[in-house]
């Protein structure tokens, strides 16, 4: 099973710190070791309570940023879905 970090995570969060910095959000972006999910990986979660982000890869970014600056963080949680659970 390969891990996130096979999978392009620590791009996607060098990308995404960039993008937030340019982009002035105010958002933090923490990285976290494992979250269990690395079949689905690479694995984001909003905190607090958010939804996880699932399988977004470097490219996604601008996507994400977008959703990001609009709070709209059902429609993540809706394109880049954790399969097989319900997430409000």
């Amino acid at each position: 099973m390969d891990s996130c970090g096979a999978r392009g995570s620590k791009e996607l969060a060098a990308a995404l710190k960039k993008g937030i910095k340019a982009n002035n959000l105010p958002i933090t972006l923490e990285t976290n070791h494992c979250m269990s999910k690395c079949h689905l990986g690479p694995t984001l979660r909003v905190v607090p309570n958010g939804p996880y982000i699932m399988g977004c890869q470097e490219s996604d970014v601008p996507e994400l940023l977008e959703n990001l600056k609009k709070g709209d963080i059902k429609a993540l949680a809706a394109r880049f879905p954790l399969l097989g659970t319900e997430q409000e």
